[in-house]
């Protein structure tokens, strides 16, 4: 089914130079989408613009930000969006609500992005979350900060506006702590993007103490990406990562819940 655009550029706050930018993300979902025809359901994190949500094939979509930049007037039918933390939405969202793909886009840090991860496989138990930015273009595009990044980048002359913000450090966690998750990094064309999904659809994926991740702030982005994208990130290409999260989820739709 073919989604319904609202975020026409007569509704929009403003224009953004990122519009073209985030066509990656549309293919990659899509793709995912085509593989499953019954799909429906999609949940975004952080949509800003709402170029990306607009524009996913799947008719039931919700969007979550605490400042969606657009007129949240006249939605389409089956179309919400929450304006509020992310945090705050998981909290209030029933338990047994399920959506078959997940975008996180919010806020670019690793705390938060991890949170909402972890929310997020609560939610889809039989689907896949794609996580936006966890590789950055340099270490200057790693400061959380924003305005702190723009500022460097300024600083030392460096041309372009790039920020990923230091979400690569979910990676790492994932990486330490997450064997009851499959994961692939797309590293080849456009934005580095991680696709994730459980391995058995009925392990839950437990959050690590927030001692444990706090750990990860001495992780540098000179120490983890001196040789490039490192082997534990997973890095494939996206057709390779398509394909092996579309086989992950393919298995985990033919998986039974128990009976208690």
């Amino acid at each position: 089914m073919e989604a319904k655009n609202f975020a026409t550029p007569n509704r929009r706050l403003a224009p953004t130079p990122t519009e073209d930018r985030l066509n990656w993300s549309v293919r990659r979902i899509a793709a995912i989408a085509r593989a499953f025809p019954d799909m429906a359901s999609y949940l975004e994190v952080g949509v800003e613009y709402g170029l990306t949500f607009e524009n996913i094939p799947l008719p039931l979509r919700v969007g979550v930000d605490p400042q969606p930049r657009f007129n949240l007037d006249e939605l389409p039918a089956h179309v919400a969006l929450y304006k509020g933390p992310s945090d705050d939405y998981f909290t209030q969202l029933d338990s047994r609500e399920q959506f078959d793909v997940i975008f996180l886009d919010g806020l670019h840090t690793y705390q938060q992005t991890y949170r909402d991860l972890m929310n997020a496989l609560r939610h889809c138990p039989r689907g896949v979350i794609l996580i936006d930015d966890v590789v950055p273009s340099d270490d200057v595009s790693a400061i959380p900060d924003l305005e702190a990044s723009f500022a460097e980048r300024q600083r030392r002359g460096l041309p372009g506006l790039p920020w990923h913000g230091d979400v690569f450090r979910v990676m790492l966690c994932v990486a330490d702590h997450h064997l009851e998750l499959d994961y692939v990094t797309i590293a080849d064309v456009d934005n580095p993007q991680a696709l994730v999904w459980k391995r058995d659809m009925n392990t839950p994926a437990t959050a690590i103490s927030d001692a444990l991740l706090q750990a990860y702030d001495a992780f540098q982005y000179n120490d983890v990406f001196q040789n490039g994208v490192p082997e534990l990130f997973h890095p494939v290409t996206e057709a390779e990562g398509l394909r092996r999260a579309i086989a992950g989820v393919s298995a985990l739709r033919q998986q039974k819940r128990p009976f208690f």
